[in-house]
C-alpha cells in the first residue's frame, strides 16, 4: 500500500517510522517537496530541505521507541529554536537565533521529534491576519486570496496544506484557534501554565500560552501528553454528557451568509448526535 505522505496526521506517521513503512529519510524529503510546492503561501519562515533531512534521521535515531519518534514539526517564530532564527515576525529580530530552546522545544525532542521549520505569523503576534507587513501575508490553502488568520496563520497553514503532520503556535486570545478554523484544521488552547512557557517571545504572562494545530483530535491529545507530562488516557465522554453555548446574540450579527449556513449545518450534526445546544 502507497501512504499518502501529504495526509497522514502524526499519530499515522510516527507508526509509519516505526514500522519501516517509510525512512525518517525519505518522509523528511518529501516533506520537503511539499513545502517547495507550496511556497507561494508563505506559511514558513525559517527552512532548510537539507538540515530537515539530516534532522529526521538523527532524531529517530535517538529515540526510536519514542511517542514522536522522527516526527518533524513546524514552529511558530515565536518559540525559541537554535535550529532556526526566533524573529516574532519582526524586522528588528529576523536574524536573531536564540542561545537555548524554548522549553516546549525540549520536550519534542525529548519525545524523539524535531523541528523543522518556523512558521509565519502575525507581527508579534499582536494581530488575527497574518498578514505581516515585514515578512509578508500568510495565504490561506483553501484560497490564496483569503486570510490564514492568526497570529499563529504560519502554522495553521503549513499544517492544512500537508507540508507539516502538526505544529506549535502560541494563544493569548485565540491564537491558535482562529487560524485553525480558518483553515480547516484543529487548535487547541491549554489551560494556561499546562505548558512550559519559557523562551516563547511574551504578550501577557497571565494568559500566554504555548497551543498544538494538527489534522486530527489524537494528534492532539499525543502533544498533550508529551507537553504537559501527563499520559494519563483520556476519558471517553459520550456527546448526550456535552452541553454548548450558541452566541446567536452577538457573534451572528452581520454574519455571512456562508459562514451562516456551515456553522448551522456542523450545529445540526452536533445536536443529531446528542450534544445539547444553548443560546447564550
Amino acid at each position: 500500500m502507497t501512504l499518502d505522505l501529504e495526509r497522514l496526521d502524526a499519530v499515522a506517521t510516527v507508526a509509519a517510522l516505526k514500522e519501516g513503512s517509510v525512512s525518517p529519510a525519505a518522509y523528511a524529503e518529501a516533506l520537503a517537496e511539499r513545502a517547495a510546492k507550496h511556497a507561494d503561501l508563505n506559511a514558513l519562515q525559517s527552512f532548510d530541505a537539507g538540515q530537515v533531512v539530516q534532522a529526521a534521521a538523527a532524531a529517530f535515531e535517538a529515540h526510536p521507541e519514542a511517542a514522536l519518534a522522527g516526527l518533524p514539526i513546524v514552529a511558530k517564530d515565536n518559540i525559541n529554536t537554535t535550529a532556526y532564527p526566533t524573529s516574532g515576525g519582526t524586522k528588528a529580530l529576523l536574524r536573531h537565533t536564540p542561545a537555548t530552546d524554548a522549553g516546549v522545544v525540549q520536550r519534542i525532542t525529548k519525545a524523539g521529534g524535531f523541528i523543522g521549520a518556523k512558521a509565519g505569523m502575525h507581527e508579534l503576534a499582536f494581530g488575527i491576519t497574518s498578514n505581516n507587513a515585514v515578512t509578508g501575508a500568510v495565504h490561506n490553502p483553501a484560497d490564496p486570496g483569503l486570510i490564514a488568520g492568526g497570529s499563529s496563520g504560519g502554522t495553521a497553514a503549513a499544517v492544512a496544506a500537508g507540508i507539516f503532520p502538526a505544529g506549535l503556535g502560541t494563544d493569548t486570545g485565540g491564537s491558535c484557534r482562529i487560524p485553525a478554523a480558518l483553515c480547516g484544521v484543529i487548535g487547541f488552547r491549554p489551560t494556561t501554565g499546562r505548558y512550559d512557557s519559557d523562551g516563547v517571545v511574551p504578550i501577557s504572562h497571565t494568559r500566554d500560552t504555548v497551543g498544538t494545530l494538527a489534522r486530527s483530535t489524537r494528534d492532539i491529545a499525543l502533544f498533550d501528553g508529551v507537553l504537559s507530562g501527563d499520559d494519563a488516557a483520556l476519558a471517553e465522554r459520550a456527546m448526550t454528557d456535552v452541553t454548548l453555548g450558541v452566541p446567536r446574540n452577538m457573534f451572528y450579527d452581520n454574519l455571512d451568509p456562508v459562514v451562516d449556513a456551515a456553522v448551522e449545518a456542523q450545529l445540526s450534526v452536533l445536536s443529531a448526535a446528542g450534544a445539547k445546544l444553548v443560546d447564550v
